[in-house]
């Protein structure tokens, strides 16, 4: 059954992605990237959350063009906070699921002390999430 979701995850990133690369305009590119992005977080996030966040689809995710950005509130954010916190970034309490003032300080001073002072602390990218899920 897990196996089967994850079919179908991937399937539909898949067409999510072959409709942008479809488009030539580069307006109506820019418009479907915002959606691209939006319909790969919310299939991501209806598709077994849990799952998603222990079988390594995050860095899928991101691998895609998926952001975690300031503002981001689910199950993807719980993950990176819970990763944040199993680092002593964040305090328990702070684990809310909402990408927020807390997780962005955490995150930085996480990007800090582990040479990341290029990234961005208001979006995880794929670096930042490589070295806090292997810490």
């Amino acid at each position: 059954m897990k196996s089967k979701k994850i079919l179908t995850l991937l399937m539909s990133i898949s067409i999510v992605c072959a409709s942008t690369f479809a488009l030539s305009t580069p307006a109506s590119a820019a418009i479907n990237s915002t959606s691209k992005q939006t319909s790969i977080k919310y299939n991501l996030n209806r598709i077994a959350k849990d799952e998603i966040a222990n079988d390594g689809f995050i860095e899928k995710y991101l691998n895609l063009g998926g952001t975690i950005k300031y503002g981001d509130s689910d199950a993807i954010v719980k993950q990176i906070q819970s990763h944040l916190h199993n680092a002593h970034y964040l305090a328990s309490y702070q684990i809310t699921g909402v990408f927020d003032d807390d997780t962005v300080s955490a995150l930085q001073r996480f990007q800090v002390n582990h040479n990341l002072k290029d990234e961005s602390p208001y979006e995880v990218d794929l670096l930042t999430f490589s070295v806090l899920e292997n810490y």
